[in-house]
């Protein structure tokens, strides 16, 4: 169970950008090893951040390829 106030989206944003404390970690993980729903919701958001920074190194790409030398 996330914190007061807090979501699993947000707490899986905040273990996945590693601003968690050790003790916050290590619950977190206990909870994702033994709850499918939020395995499920890592899984998820995890893919997407790593299609948005994909999609963001593209564009990158794609700007630096168009300038004129």
């Amino acid at each position: 169970m996330p914190p007061e106030g807090m979501f699993y989206e947000d707490l899986i944003e905040e273990y996945i950008f590693n601003r968690l404390n050790i003790s916050q970690r290590t619950q977190f993980e206990e909870a994702l090893e033994n709850n499918t729903d939020l395995q499920f919701e890592f899984r998820w958001q995890l893919e997407i951040i790593r299609c948005l920074q994909f999609y963001r190194k593209q564009q990158l790409k794609h700007r630096l390829d168009s300038v004129a030398c």
